[in-house]
């Protein structure tokens, strides 16, 4: 009999500049290791391997760049420890400065990578790594 493993939790970063295509395409790709190659080949889901969950700043919900609403179902501060965690593109002017506008979000990210997850990003999330 096959051992249970516990699915990995991936944590998706979200700002206010977050694009909603982006963040949840996101959630969507992160459910389906485990779930959907057993549905197509037997017809029934199987056991996710992953657990995606939408962590920002605070738990308020806001309007992404693209006018969406974001619900966060996590702050950083009551996130799950992360085995993952992944920044999606977010929107912001290529000829502006970001320095300090994600500090808290930064710190969080330092944090979590010294505990051991690993930090991956979308284009131009990968602002947040630098």
């Amino acid at each position: 009999m096959a051992e249970h493993v516990p699915p990995f939790n991936v944590a998706i970063l979200a700002v206010p500049e977050v694009t909603a295509s982006a963040l949840y395409g996101m959630g969507d790709l992160f459910s389906s290791p485990g779930r959907d190659f057993r549905f197509i080949t037997q017809g029934m889901a199987g056991d996710q391997r992953m657990r995606p969950y939408v962590v920002a700043r605070d738990a308020d919900r806001f309007r992404a760049a693209n006018n969406v609403w974001v619900h966060p179902e996590h702050t950083l501060a009551d996130c799950p420890r992360p085995d993952i965690v992944c920044i999606p593109d977010f929107f912001v002017n290529p000829g502006e400065s970001v320095a300090g506008q994600y500090e808290p979000e930064a710190r969080w990210l330092k944090r979590v990578h010294e505990e051991g997850a690993l930090l991956a990003s979308a284009c131009s999330g990968a602002v947040l790594l630098g």
